[in-house]
């Protein structure tokens, strides 16, 4: 985000004047937030950073920010503190859940997809694995249906575009204006997006995985 007049201003002010109902603010913070993602991570979790694919860290952070935000008190400290122990808080809470479902995962059986069903599929698209928690990597697959007019219901043809420019380095705010939408629509279109595709690459990852085991037992 270009420098504005909301640039030189502290957390706190940002906060504050947000609370006061400039919604320009609150884009302002929340991009700033957001952009530093990976140096909030290192300052909550650095024993945990990786554990989380891309798609979970960005899902799992937006939601520690919203939390800070509403929950914070002035006079109690600074926003960013604030905002890194809940950060960090959640950051260990998926990381355990994602480590106990790995270990207690034993069998999943996902049905292999009908060729001749007219549907498309991730790895029709993106035949390499090794690049399903790239977020670049689900775009194409997303652009392709949008191209295809094959996205499922529920996602937008907007949330395409939005989540493209976001993993392109573009802000909610430039994607927003890009758009002609306000910012609090492209965020939740975002958000939609997101949860869509950690359904899909999850789904994927579970069948390359049985289709692996299939054939370690055809040679038992």
């Amino acid at each position: 985000m270009p420098d504005t007049a909301y640039s030189p201003l502290s957390d706190e002010e940002l906060l504050l004047r947000y609370r006061s109902a400039d919604l320009l603010a609150r884009d302002e913070l929340s991009v700033r937030y957001f952009r530093s993602r990976r140096f909030h991570l290192s300052k909550a979790a650095p024993s945990l950073v990786g554990v989380l694919d891309d798609w979970t860290f960005n899902e799992v952070f937006f939601n520690a920010y919203l939390a800070a935000e509403s929950s914070f008190r002035f006079g109690e400290g600074r926003f960013i503190s604030f905002f890194q122990v809940i950060l960090g808080h959640e950051v260990a809470k998926e990381a355990d859940k994602v480590i106990k479902e790995s270990s207690s995962r034993q069998w999943v059986y996902f049905d292999k997809p009908d060729p001749e069903d007219g549907h498309y599929y991730l790895h029709d698209i993106i035949p390499d694995g090794s690049s399903l928690n790239d977020p670049k990597a689900f775009s194409i697959y997303a652009e392709t249906l949008l191209e295809l007019g094959k996205l499922p219901k529920g996602i937008k043809p907007e949330a395409v575009v939005v989540s493209t420019m976001l993993s392109d380095g573009y802000s909610l705010e430039e994607a927003a204006s890009f758009l002609g939408l306000v910012p609090s629509n492209a965020r939740m279109m975002a958000y939609r997006f997101r949860k869509w595709a950690k359904k899909v690459i999850a789904e994927v990852k579970s069948d390359k995985a049985m289709a692996k085991l299939e054939l370690a037992l055809s040679k038992i």
